[in-house]
C-alpha cells in the first residue's frame, strides 16, 4: 500500500520524475517547494505521486507497469480522500507525466473518470523574448517588487501577497532567499500577481493572477514581461504551464515569445 514519504526521503524518488514535464514536483522533491510525497515502497520506490502543496493535483511518477500501481483506486478511496476532504478538496485531479501513465490512469479509473484536459507547457529562449512587448498600462496603475512589499509589511497588500506565495513555498522567508515576483497596484490594493510558483535547476514557473475587474487591460502581459526581463538577468529560464483552453493565458505567453514545448492529460473525478 502507499504510504507518505518522510521529507528528508524525498531524495529515494528524484531519479523517477521527469526533468521535462514535472517541474512542480521536482521543486517538491527537492525541498524548494512546498508539497507531500507518496510512494509505494518506503525503501525502494517504484511509483508514486507528489501532492503539490498549492493543491492543484497530484503528479505522478515512475513505472506505471508496477504492480503496486493497481492498489492506486482503494489507496485513494480509503486514505488520501480522508487527507483531501480535510484540506477542503472534494475533487481528485491526477496529473500524468507520460502516454504509458495516460493509458494506465484510464485503465484504473476508467469507471470514475469526470473529466480531462490538456495542459501545455510553453518555454522561453532568451532570443526570443520579444522586448518591445512590454505594454504602457494607466498611468493610475503601480508596478512593483514583492519582494520589496514583503520586507516593508504594506499592511493588506503583504497579506495578500502572502497568501498566493505560501500555496507553494515553506515561508515567505524561503520565497526571499530563492523567489521573485512583481505585481501592479491601484488605491494600495494588488491587482495582478507574478511571481515564481515553483523552481528547480533555474526553471522558474510563473504564477500569474489578475483581479477580474481589472482584466483586459494588459496588466498580465505587463507584469509577467518584468518577471521574464528579471529571469533572463539572472540566467534563469520562465516556465509556463496553462491549460489548452485557457485562451488569455496563451494569448499573453505568446505574445512574449514562449512557444509551446509539451503537452500533458490531467484526469479528474469526485471524491
Amino acid at each position: 500500500m502507499f504510504k507518505e514519504l518522510p521529507l528528508g526521503d524525498y531524495h529515494k524518488c528524484r531519479n523517477l520524475v521527469s526533468d521535462h514535464k514535472q517541474l512542480e514536483a521536482i521543486g517538491v522533491i527537492e525541498g524548494i517547494n512546498t508539497g507531500r510525497v507518496f510512494v509505494d515502497n518506503k525503501d525502494d520506490p517504484r511509483c508514486g505521486f507528489v501532492w503539490l502543496g498549492n493543491h492543484d493535483g497530484m503528479m505522478f511518477f515512475g513505472d506505471e507497469r508496477a504492480s503496486s500501481v493497481n492498489q492506486l483506486p482503494s489507496f485513494i478511496d480509503d486514505q488520501l480522500s480522508f487527507l483531501l476532504k480535510k484540506e477542503g478538496i472534494s475533487y481528485f485531479e491526477g496529473v500524468s507525466p507520460s502516454l504509458r501513465w495516460d493509458r494506465t490512469m484510464e485503465q484504473l479509473f476508467h469507471d470514475r473518470i469526470e473529466g480531462r484536459w490538456t495542459q501545455r507547457i510553453y518555454r522561453l529562449d532568451s532570443s526570443d523574448f520579444k522586448q518591445k512587448s512590454e505594454p504602457k498600462i494607466d498611468e493610475s496603475y503601480q508596478l512593483v517588487n514583492v519582494e520589496t512589499c514583503l520586507q516593508e509589511k504594506t499592511g493588506s497588500t503583504t497579506s495578500s501577497i502572502e497568501k498566493k506565495i505560501l500555496e507553494t513555498w515553506h515561508s515567505t522567508e524561503e520565497f526571499l532567499r530563492y523567489g521573485h515576483g512583481y505585481g501592479i497596484l491601484i488605491n494600495g490594493q494588488i491587482v495582478s500577481l507574478c511571481y515564481t510558483g515553483f523552481m528547480a535547476h533555474g526553471l522558474r514557473a510563473i504564477h500569474v493572477e489578475t483581479h477580474q475587474d481589472h482584466r483586459g487591460k494588459q496588466l498580465a502581459q505587463a507584469v509577467v514581461h518584468r518577471f521574464i526581463t528579471h529571469c533572463l538577468e539572472e540566467n534563469e529560464e520562465p516556465y509556463w504551464d496553462c491549460t489548452e483552453t485557457n485562451a488569455p493565458s496563451i494569448k499573453v505567453a505568446e505574445r512574449l515569445g514562449f512557444h509551446q514545448s509539451s503537452t500533458y492529460q490531467v484526469y479528474g473525478f469526485s471524491l
